[in-house]
């Protein structure tokens, strides 16, 4: 970030880390969730129109059965951007983490001298209960991929 460390607290410069760090996790996240709920509804919507067609065909075009079918059709769909968005939400909030967030931080660590293993207590100083990145600095086992192991380093 800055190659000159200011002569105040060494801790100013990783707390200011931390809190854009914290901020860009939380926009990576609003922005895959939109994109993947948008992404989802529309791969979903041409064979919900295909099952809506099928039924109206099926029922010689009862209005109930259609009706029912609607919403069970509506359901369905809901469920499935529910699950794409948490799915894209996820992998991309792992990808910013790994590649770019924990990198940045442990380099202002070792610029400051700073062991990595304070660094979940400055977080948890830093970040309010409950934020995206304090999740996964207090659990490296949340940052990793499915099936890949955290590497040591993250963990310490």
């Amino acid at each position: 970030m800055n190659d000159v460390i200011s002569s105040q607290d060494p801790y100013d410069a990783l707390r200011d880390r931390i809190s854009s760090a914290e901020e860009s996790m939380q926009q990576t996240s609003q922005l895959a969730a939109t994109h993947a709920f948008n992404l989802a509804i529309s791969f979903g919507l041409l064979p919900a129109a295909i099952i809506m067609i099928l039924v109206f065909l099926a029922v010689k075009g009862s209005l109930i059965a259609m009706l029912m079918t609607g919403i069970l059709v509506t359901i369905a769909l809901v469920i499935f951007a529910s699950l794409v968005v948490n799915i894209s939400r996820q992998r991309s909030l792992q990808r910013l983490y790994q590649e770019q967030i924990l990198p940045g931080l442990l380099e202002n660590l070792e610029q400051l001298h700073i062991p990595p293993t304070e660094l979940p207590a400055l977080a948890q100083a830093q970040l309010p209960e409950g934020s995206i990145l304090l999740k996964y600095i207090q659990d490296p086992a949340t940052a990793s991929f499915e099936g890949e192991e955290a590497a040591p380093s993250e963990i310490e």
